[in-house]
C-alpha cells in the first residue's frame, strides 16, 4: 500500500517460485531420496528427502530468486518489508505448485479422502508455512539491503537462509517422524504463534 511493487515484478518472482525453484528441487530432492533409499533403506529416504534435502533444496532455490531480485532488482528492493514481501511471492508460487502436485498424488494414492486429508492439512491448516520459511531468508536480504556494512551484506542473507532451512527441517521432521499428531503438534506451537 505504501510502497507497491510493480505487478510484472511480483509475478516474476511468483513465476521463479512456481517454475525455477519446483524444478530445482524437485529434481534434487527426488536424486537424493532415491540414493538414500536404495543405500540404506526407503524409511531413511523418506525422512531424510524430507528433513534434510527438501529444506537445505527448496530453501537454496527459493532464496536464489530472492538473491537475483536484490542483485539485478535492487531499485524496488528498498527494505526488510520488501524482502518478506518478495519472499512470500516466490515461496506463494512454490507452494502453489508442491500443493497441486501432492494433491495429485494424493488422489492417486487415498482416492477423494486422501486429497480431503491433504487438503486440510496443506491448504488449509498450513498454506503459509512456505512463506514463513521464506520470509527468514527475505528478512536477511532486506537487513543487507539496508546496511552499508559489507560483512552484514554478506553474512545476513546466509542467515536468513540458514534460519529458513532450520524451520522447515523443524515443520518437515515434527511432521514426518511424528505423524499426524506430531503435524498437529507442530502446527498449534509452532505455525500459529
Amino acid at each position: 500500500r505504501y510502497d507497491p511493487e510493480p505487478l510484472w515484478l511480483l509475478a516474476l518472482a511468483f513465476a521463479w517460485g512456481a517454475l525455477v525453484a519446483v524444478i530445482v528441487s524437485f529434481v534434487i530432492n527426488t536424486v537424493l531420496a532415491v540414493v538414500v533409499s536404495i543405500g540404506v533403506s526407503p524409511e531413511a529416504g523418506e525422512i531424510f528427502g524430507a528433513v534434510v534435502s527438501a529444506p537445505v533444496f527448496e530453501e537454496a532455490s527459493k532464496g536464489m530468486g530472492l538473491l537475483i531480485l536484490l542483485i539485478f532488482f535492487r531499485r524496488y528492493f528498498d527494505d526488510i518489508l520488501d524482502g518478506i514481501v518478495f519472499a512470500g511471492v516466490i515461496a506463494l508460487g512454490f507452494a502453489t505448485v508442491e500443493n497441486v502436485l501432492y494433491y495429485g498424488r494424493a488422489v492417486g494414492r487415498g482416492g477423494m479422502e486422501g486429497l480431503a486429508v491433504l487438503f486440510v492439512l496443506r491448504g488449509i491448516a498450513s498454506p503459509f508455512a512456505h512463506v514463513t520459511f521464506t520470509a527468514l531468508t527475505g528478512i536477511g536480504c532486506g537487513i543487507a539491503r539496508e546496511s552499508h556494512n559489507k560483512a552484514v551484506r554478506i553474512i545476513l542473507p546466509m542467515v536468513g537462509y540458514f534460519g529458513a532451512v532450520l524451520m522447515h527441517a523443524i515443520w518437515n521432521g515434527v511432521a514426518v517422524m511424528g505423524g499426524l499428531e506430531g503435524f498437529w503438534l507442530a502446527y498449534g506451537v509452532l505455525q500459529i504463534p
